[in-house]
């Protein structure tokens, strides 16, 4: 069951294969409960994908309390998911949740009695990374740099996939101590502050997630740069 949601269209607030994998990692009624919430999920942001949601829910109900009502449930969702996709382009999210769907089915098939056990596991559903680096407020003598004192306190805006749980943030081999994950903005962006640098100079940010690490593409980076003023940010220094 792979980390995620790894996808710019994953649908908030969902975040399913989050929200899944935060199942997965519960115990005891706290599982049951949470998979509860999955086989029931509600949106409109939904769209298409509402069966093949409920499904992993009913099947994730399923592997966890042997209830034949439940892979029931799961099989006909899966039915209905390939019916609303049937001919249509499948966004990554959408086979990942789908190809989730069909493996536990299978699964169960082959094996009817046993209970199954869903298990993080390596890599994303997903790919996800930075794309590119922004400021949050932009310098006016040099629009379109991201850059900022030696000193540290500027706040940077990392775009990108699948930025969510993201868990430390570094500029270049220095650890940011003040970041925003991209939970609330759908994974596609997330701030930091920069730390003070070791000199001025050019770095990439790398961000660290369940998924892995991820390091900003090499026309992508932050410059520490010497004679800048003080940011106005939230930041400090």
């Amino acid at each position: 069951m792979p980390f995620g949601p790894a996808a710019a269209d994953s649908p908030p607030p969902m975040e399913w294969f989050g929200r899944t994998h935060r199942a997965v990692l519960a115990t005891g009624t706290e599982r049951v409960r949470r998979c509860e919430d999955l086989a029931a999920v509600e949106g409109d942001t939904l769209g298409r994908m509402r069966s093949a949601y409920r499904g992993v829910g009913e099947a994730c109900l399923g592997a966890l309390s042997g209830d034949s009502t439940r892979w029931t449930a799961a099989i006909a969702y899966l039915n209905q998911s390939r019916q609303a996709l049937a001919g249509q382009p499948q966004s990554c999210l959408e086979h990942s949740v789908v190809s989730l769907l069909e493996r536990l089915v299978s699964a169960h098939r082959a094996q009817p009695r046993a209970r199954l056990d869903l298990v993080p596991s390596a890599g994303t559903a997903c790919p996800w990374g930075i794309d590119k680096l922004e400021l949050r407020d932009p310098i006016e003598t040099a629009p379109g740099k991201v850059a900022g004192p030696v000193t540290g306190g500027t706040e940077v805006k990392i775009v990108g996939a699948g930025l969510v749980q993201v868990s430390e943030v570094y500029f270049g081999d220095v650890k940011a101590t003040k970041f925003t994950s991209g939970n609330d903005f759908a994974g596609q962006f997330m701030y930091a502050c920069s730390p003070p640098g070791v000199g001025p100079g050019e770095v990439r940010i790398t961000v660290k997630s369940p998924g892995g690490r991820r390091t900003s593409p090499s026309g992508a980076v932050f410059e520490y740069a010497a004679g800048l003023p003080a940011p106005t940010t939230d930041c400090g220094s």
